[in-house]
């Protein structure tokens, strides 16, 4: 059995560590030689990495234009692709006599259609992150009044409005369709034709915990946590709705970490001052373990999104007492309201966060550290992909 994998690849996020766990899935179930790569970026650097990395790889910078960006959003076509990938795609498959095509994202239609319309054997699984037909209609919704926030969300919506036709497209050429949750594989049902099978896998992470380095003892200064990608809009959204609301009524620090997290700047600053000295905003850091090791509690307060959030499964990884949002515990399996706690409004997140501290509870919490263990590891998960890959 050949496979070949299609996938975009950003610099390092949650959306490109599910990705390559999906990648290093499909190697270990049919071995390194018989998984091909094609990878889709839009930063040189990710290129380095794929390729020390990866032994089966070819990687393409698609566009190094806005224009050419544009050009493609108006073909209806996704920006990160065009004819010479496609070209390059269908005469791998050809060469290198491809059973089956595994699409790292729905919006990569053209490219579907055109592969089934060479070889109609060939088999097609595509992977959903998120729904984004119910992403462009939970932004639309909830956007934030913040005149910022509302420039950026309508920026997006360009991209959204593609996404969708070419996720409704994908679904039609699909043997396979694989998504991380419940609620994105009934808003899958809901919005669109379904005639091929719908698969849950959720998030899983390789396992970077070291136990010697957790904390025992909670913090004198109770030690919040915020770990968010500033591309990512519901992450700004979010923790900036937190520090305006919640942060002056709680004795504690909150330490924000985050590439691109830099730019709440201008949200949180009045001239050169902090407006809460409580907060350490230090965006991109080199090492992210170190911070979840250091904290007391976790806060996702994420109000919008779909799929389900990396880092809630890098809470638990690290045995971390999470208080967030009903939406930043999507697709999970909760074990209690104390151990992962659900908070939508001020009230009950300065509530939920004097206790933690008044409790004294331990910074490590060995129940949700058993949690990613027994389901959140990408050790748990293998069997999942082999049935998936099984025509």
């Amino acid at each position: 059995m050949n496979i070949l994998f299609l996938g975009i690849f950003q610099q390092m996020n949650g959306a490109r560590s599910v990705t390559e766990r999906n990648l290093e899935k499909l190697i270990q179930c049919v071995g390194e030689e018989s998984v091909h790569s094609i990878a889709l970026i839009d930063e040189i650097g990710v290129k380095q990495e794929l390729i020390k990395k990866y032994k089966n790889i070819d990687v393409f910078m698609a566009f190094n234009s806005k224009l050419e960006k544009l050009k493609n959003l108006l073909l209806g076509s996704y920006p990160l692709i065009n004819g010479n990938i496609e070209k390059f795609i269908l005469e791998k498959i050809e060469k290198d006599k491809i059973d089956i095509v595994f699409i790292d994202s729905a919006i990569l239609w053209n490219v579907v259609k055109k592969i089934k319309n060479k070889d109609s054997k060939i088999k097609i699984i595509t992977f959903f992150h998120d729904i984004n037909v119910h992403l462009a209609n939970n932004y639309l919704k909830n956007k934030s009044s913040n005149l910022k926030f509302v420039k950026e969300y309508f920026k997006k919506m360009p991209f959204l409005k593609v996404s969708i036709s070419n996720e409704k497209k994908s679904i039609k050429y699909s043997d396979k369709i694989i998504v991380l949750n419940d609620r994105d594989c009934n808003v899958l049902k809901e919005s669109y034709e379904i005639n091929c099978p719908v698969c849950i896998i959720p998030i899983s992470l390789k396992d970077r915990f070291t136990y010697e380095k957790a904390r025992k003892v909670q913090s004198n200064e109770l030690e919040l946590l915020f770990v968010g990608i500033a591309k990512h809009l519901p992450n700004l959204s979010g923790i900036v709705w937190f520090i305006k609301n919640v942060i002056e009524e709680l004795e504690c620090e909150l330490t924000i970490i985050g590439r691109g997290m830099e730019d709440l700047k201008s949200e949180i600053y009045t001239g050169n001052q902090l407006i809460d000295k409580k907060i350490k905003l230090l965006g991109t850091v080199e090492d992210i373990d170190e911070y979840y090791y250091k904290s007391d509690l976790v806060i996702t307060p994420i109000f919008e999104g779909g799929g389900m959030k990396v880092k809630t499964a890098e809470a638990l990884m690290f045995g971390k007492f999470i208080i967030g949002s009903k939406e930043s515990f999507e697709g999970y399996t909760l074990i209690d309201k104390v151990n992962c706690n659900i908070c939508e409004n001020k009230e009950e997140f300065i509530r939920a966060i004097n206790n933690f501290k008044k409790n004294n509870n331990s910074p490590f919490n060995n129940l949700n550290r058993e949690k990613f263990k027994n389901e959140y590891s990408n050790d748990v998960i293998e069997e999942r992909f082999k049935k998936i890959i099984s025509f």
